[in-house]
């Protein structure tokens, strides 16, 4: 999303992870960006608004920069039913694989580098207004184990005078 939220090389975010799209779907309603809801925020690494795409097989999530101005990689994910190896930049890689159980897109992810090996498994889940996403991503490495969330919140539609919602 080294351990903690989304970063460079880890869970799709250069090469793609794969699953198959028989449950739910990520994209709802109009394309606002998700934004996230400080009061829920627990995750270390990762943006204060998303943009999510969803068009079948291709989910694309693009996060804006962080508070500090640096810039966070694309993720991408893809629903064709293979498992992706993405290299990272200290000679490790990432194996994934995506799939859809229920209304949740899973992403379940073995991180490799010279430090050992670790599990990645990243849930999101969409509510059923479509206004708010739920990250949460599950770390299992030889000697440790945590869990870390992230709630973004559909940011308002602004309307312009003599314009109306639609």
């Amino acid at each position: 999303m080294g351990g903690g939220g989304m970063h460079g090389g880890g869970r799709g975010s250069a090469g793609q992870s794969g699953g198959q799209a028989t449950g739910g779907s990520i994209s709802h309603g109009s394309p606002a960006p998700l934004k996230l809801d400080l009061d829920f925020y627990q995750i270390g690494e990762i943006a204060d608004q998303l943009t999510v795409e969803h068009r079948d097989p291709a989910i694309t999530i693009k996060p804006s920069e962080k508070g500090d101005g640096s810039a966070l990689p694309v993720l991408s994910y893809m629903a064709d039913g293979k498992s992706h190896e993405t290299p990272m930049a200290d000679g490790g890689s990432v194996k994934s694989k995506t799939s859809w159980q229920g209304v949740r897109l899973v992403t379940k992810s073995t991180e490799k580098s010279e430090f050992g090996s670790m599990e990645i498994i990243e849930e999101r889940s969409l509510s059923d207004d479509g206004n708010t996403l739920i990250v949460s991503v599950t770390y299992k490495g030889n000697a440790s184990h945590w869990t870390e969330q992230a709630v973004y919140r559909r940011a308002k539609a602004v309307i312009s005078p003599g314009t109306t919602a639609q």
